[in-house]
C-alpha cells in the first residue's frame, strides 16, 4: 500500500477512530494519543492491510490493546499488584512482543484479550 492509498483510506476514518478512542480512554488527550498509536501500528503493517475485512475494527482493536497495555504498565510502575486475570496473561503481555507481529498472526504465542476496569 502506498502512502497515498493509506492516507486516502485512513484520513476519513480518523474522526470515527477519535470517537471510539474517547470511549476507551475517557479523555481527549489520551484518545488522540491512542489514535496516533493505532495509525502508526497500521502504517507499520500497511503491506498486509488488504487481508483484513474491517480496518476500522482492526484500528479499534489496536487502540484497545494499547490502552490496556498502558494501564498494566502504569499499575506496575505504581507497584500495585495486577489482578489475577492480568497475571494470567503476563507472559504474553503485548508490551513484550511486537504489536505488528501479534496482530498479523506471525506470533507463535497465544494472545489473550483482557479488559481491565479500574
Amino acid at each position: 500500500m502506498t502512502p497515498e492509498e493509506f492516507n486516502r483510506i485512513m484520513t476519513p476514518m480518523r474522526a470515527r477512530l477519535k470517537v471510539a478512542a474517547r470511549g476507551i480512554a475517557g479523555d481527549d488527550d489520551r484518545a488522540e494519543d491512542l489514535v496516533q498509536e493505532a495509525l502508526l501500528a497500521l502504517w507499520a503493517m500497511r503491506s498486509s492491510l488488504s487481508r483484513y475485512e474491517s480496518l476500522m475494527g482492526l484500528a479499534v482493536t489496536v487502540m484497545r490493546n494499547k490502552y490496556c497495555d498502558s494501564r498494566r504498565h502504569a499499575a506496575l510502575e505504581r507497584g500495585r499488584e495486577l489482578p489475577e486475570a492480568a497475571r494470567a496473561v503476563a507472559p504474553y503481555d503485548m508490551e513484550l512482543h511486537d504489536d505488528v507481529a501479534l496482530i498479523s498472526g506471525q506470533s507463535e504465542k497465544p494472545v489473550a484479550i483482557l479488559a481491565i476496569i479500574v
